[in-house]
């Protein structure tokens, strides 16, 4: 397994449509994604994200990340950042 870690943090102004282009983003994994964990959590300060996601292989993450749906999320999301999205491997411990 492959496991990826997001962290962003939005402009208020855009919690409303990061969190409708967020919902989106998962059906489209979860239809086209089947063996891929997805998960999006909205932090206490309510602009804060992070994204945990694992994919069963190597295959299955590149297909992610060169999927329309994940292209087009990018593409929504970054205009409303307050900076760059971070990128993080992880491992299961234990």
């Amino acid at each position: 397994m492959i496991h990826k870690i997001i962290q962003f943090k939005v402009h208020e102004y855009a919690i409303d449509t990061v969190l409708g282009e967020i919902t989106e983003f998962l059906k489209s994994i979860s239809e086209s994604e089947p063996e891929t964990n997805y998960v999006s959590y909205q932090l206490d300060d309510q602009v804060s994200f992070l994204h945990v996601m694992s994919f069963p292989d190597e295959d299955a993450e590149n297909a992610h990340r060169f999927a329309f749906y994940t292209t087009e999320f990018v593409e929504k999301l970054h205009p409303n950042c307050q900076e760059d999205p971070v990128f993080s491997g992880a491992e299961i411990v234990g």
